[in-house]
């Protein structure tokens, strides 16, 4: 008699498939441990090829044979484009913030111009062998070379003081309706003729002349329609002189003490302005209870008179 074991494998189909789920929870665990590429493959399918070096994000996630970052970068004729026009295009150029980041133009294999953002964060357009043509920070554009328009120049007013740091500057003075210039401590009238420091004006009113403006040491302006004003430095007109309106240059004050202050407004410029005014508690030193208040007034520099 024959003797041996007898073994009987019975498979079903819930086996099957639980060895069919087996092997692709196994699979999926060798897909993302694989590498981004099979490098021993004469080809890479797109959807093996890496963004970085990371591996973690395919050139093609979206799998439609194109490569994502470039779906809306074109190239014909030398001519390249961004974007499709249905949405917002934004070419980004991103250097370090102590370094550049610019673009360069080349005729050739010569570099002619360059724009972008230098070490100081500023924008500059920069002719090369020459230097910066024009250079933008945060509250000024400089520009090297001449000026030339095709319109009309309007310039306004900032209100600053004049001083050595903006001499030569211009701006206009909308209240008296002239262009007026920094001399590096005042801010004079542009003009000829019967403008500013002509002797052959009255003054408005005619109780005086340039000459006599001149005279008591002031300086005759012109405040439109005509009309001139003798403007003195300081918050008083000469003897003989009397204030006409409003017409002053003012320098803010700062009133009270560590308990209470205010500043005033101010306007740096000669117009016919009200002398600015601030409001503030009366308290005593330690602000142990405070007894009414008062007004600060801002400081007259320059006055018109007549």
């Amino acid at each position: 008699m024959k003797r041996g074991i007898n073994i009987n494998i019975r498979i079903e189909k819930k086996h099957i498939y639980l060895l069919a789920f087996i092997f692709s929870f196994l699979g999926v665990f060798i897909v993302i441990g694989a590498t981004p590429f099979d490098p021993n493959l004469g080809w890479h399918p797109l959807q093996q090829i890496a963004t970085d070096e990371t591996g973690t994000a395919s050139v093609d996630a979206n799998s439609n044979a194109i490569i994502d970052k470039a779906e809306n970068i074109s190239l014909t004729d030398g001519r390249a484009s961004v974007g499709d026009g249905t949405t917002d295009s934004i070419l980004e150029i991103r250097g370090k913030t102590t370094e550049y980041s610019s673009i360069d133009f080349y005729s050739g294999s010569t570099n002619e111009w360059g724009i972008g953002k230098d070490t100081d964060g500023n924008f500059y357009v920069d002719k090369s062998g020459v230097g910066n043509k024009v250079l933008i920070d945060n509250n000024m554009i400089a520009l090297t070379g001449n000026l030339n328009l095709t319109g009309d120049l309007k310039l306004g007013n900032s209100g600053t003081s004049c001083s050595s740091s903006n001499e030569g500057a211009l701006r206009y003075n909308s209240a008296a309706k002239t262009m007026e210039y920094c001399n590096s401590t005042d801010w004079k009238e542009l003009g000829g003729g019967t403008g500013e420091g002509s002797d052959e004006v009255a003054i408005v009113n005619g109780d005086h002349t340039g000459t006599e403006c001149s005279d008591a040491g002031g300086i005759p302006i012109d405040i439109g329609g005509g009309e001139y004003v003798c403007k003195f430095v300081g918050a008083s007109c000469a003897t003989g002189w009397t204030p006409y309106e409003d017409w002053s240059t003012t320098y803010y004050r700062n009133c009270g003490n560590s308990c209470s202050s205010c500043n005033t407004p101010e306007h740096q410029y000669f117009a016919n302005l009200a002398l600015e005014t601030c409001t503030y508690r009366l308290m005593p030193p330690g602000c142990g209870g405070w007894t009414g208040y008062a007004t600060c007034y801002a400081t007259i520099q320059e006055i018109g008179c007549y």
